[in-house]
């Protein structure tokens, strides 16, 4: 009794295989990468809400002054980034009452993006 066997794949199915293997390192390289620039955007909203809030309590404390309607500029070094602030103190209504406009940036250049308006009674 002979039998003709063959053993081991063919090159159509080896081919098939690649193929398919490709499609899922492709489809993992593109979560990847979405994930790290999410990650990144993450962690630049979190460094500018922490200068932001830095800010409302310095101002808050009197530790930074301002004067109504003159900005003040302000760099702060967190990790490897540099958040570029704006601190703006504007006029109310009520006397008692101040109100500050934050806005933030993560680049030297460019327009402020995040706005941040806090009003709040001095501490006297």
């Amino acid at each position: 009794m002979l039998r003709n066997a063959q053993s081991g794949f063919t090159l159509i199915e080896i081919m098939v295989a690649l193929v398919v293997i490709s499609i899922g390192l492709g489809a993992l390289l593109v979560a990847t990468s979405q994930n790290i620039r999410v990650y990144q955007q993450l962690e630049t909203n979190i460094a500018e809400s922490w200068v932001t809030m830095q800010n409302v309590n310095l101002v808050r404390l009197g530790m930074q002054p301002l004067l109504v309607n003159q900005p003040k500029f302000t760099v702060t070094q967190i990790k490897h980034f540099k958040i570029h602030a704006r601190v703006e103190k504007i006029p109310t209504r009520i006397s008692m009452l101040n109100q500050i406009i934050i806005s933030t940036r993560a680049n030297s250049q460019g327009k402020y993006q995040n706005h941040f308006t806090y009003s709040y009674e001095p501490i006297l």
